[in-house]
């Protein structure tokens, strides 16, 4: 394992009455049917799915665009809830993209906005209607993606400035609203390479990115990101979120072997088994402490279900260590650190 990274300074409010108690939750990314059917034949001891709805296409979609906004797709929700009931996984969404439904979804451009925040409705009645769990991932405004230039580079400050407005547009919406069942974990990214460029990698955008923001904004940390940014570490990540008052509500976990080629192939979505992850017992020691959802962010196709199964009991089994340990030293009036 490589050398620990600081993520043991505390963030985040202590919602538990101590950190020890907090629920373990273990979860899996759901790109499609594939995924779920992988999922189930895996047996993995996980206790949610990570949904990317722009994976569910056709007559699959969970969410549409008619009359000049998105709907929640109640039909094919309601068959993702048997599913996932089924399975005993509660449900998380992920939205790393720049359109759905050909429209475009781009936080930079501030001609996205209006049907990002009918996006957010969307989700938010969902939520509602099928219980779902509140943490939304997000990815900072995207610059580049493989053969579409959304942003040129030199306009990083206004793409900056543009997804502020964003937030500040949903939180009127929000504001005016009795319960607000959305929580938006924004996502750290991996260096800009030839074809692709998010912003996300400096500290300079996750100031940027959070920096006055309401409490239901707050951040998602991807081990896999962190690995392919040379100038953003975790621990910069965390110490600028206490700065701030925020924290952070998700962790993608996975890994790469953290070398640059300059494609977006080299986020490589592969099991974290340690080798890769800078910190690897720190992110999980601070998912236990603080009820963080580990999301395992795994290419499913490059492994088979017994693969994904031994590596998930194994990561769960080093939570619940931590747990009894924590809880073992709080009985013995010591430190949970």
């Amino acid at each position: 394992m490589k050398k620990a990274e600081g993520l043991y300074r505390p963030v985040k409010p202590k919602l538990y009455g101590f950190p020890a108690v907090a629920p373990i939750r273990l979860g899996m990314h759901c790109r499609g049917q594939h995924d779920f059917n992988f999922i189930r034949a895996s047996r993995a001891p996980l206790s949610l799915v990570e949904i990317k709805p722009e994976k569910f296409q056709g007559k699959q979609k969970l969410f549409f665009f008619q009359n000049g906004e998105f709907r929640p797709h109640v039909e094919n929700l309601g068959t993702l809830v048997a599913q996932t009931r089924e399975m005993a996984l509660d449900v998380q969404f992920h939205f790393p993209i720049q359109e759905l439904e050909g429209i475009g979804l781009n936080p930079g451009l501030r001609d996205d906005h209006l049907a990002i925040v009918s996006l957010f409705l969307a989700i938010a009645e969902a939520n509602e209607q099928f219980n779902f769990l509140p943490n939304v991932t997000i990815h900072p405004p995207t610059l580049m993606w493989r053969d579409k230039r959304f942003i040129h580079p030199l306009d990083a400050g206004r793409a900056l400035e543009n997804n502020r407005r964003l937030l500040e547009k949903l939180g009127n919406t929000a504001g005016g609203r009795k319960k607000w069942p959305i929580r938006i974990g924004i996502e750290n990214q991996a260096d800009p390479t030839i074809d692709s460029h998010g912003l996300g990698y400096l500290p300079l955008h996750i100031r940027g990115l959070l920096v006055g923001t309401p409490n239901w904004v707050q951040a998602t940390v991807d081990s896999g990101h962190r690995n392919l940014s040379g100038r953003l570490s975790v621990t910069q990540i965390v110490e600028m979120l206490a700065d701030m008052g925020k924290w952070i509500i998700n962790f993608h976990f996975h890994e790469n072997e953290g070398q640059v080629t300059h494609t977006a192939d080299d986020d490589l979505h592969r099991l974290p088994l340690g080798e890769h992850i800078h910190g690897y017992l720190n992110y999980l020691n601070r998912a236990v402490q603080e009820g963080i959802p580990i999301i395992l962010e795994v290419n499913t196709r490059d492994y088979n279900p017994v693969q994904f199964m031994v590596v998930s009991c194994g990561i769960r089994y080093l939570m619940e260590k931590i747990k009894e340990e924590n809880l073992a030293a709080i009985k013995a009036g010591k430190s949970y650190t």
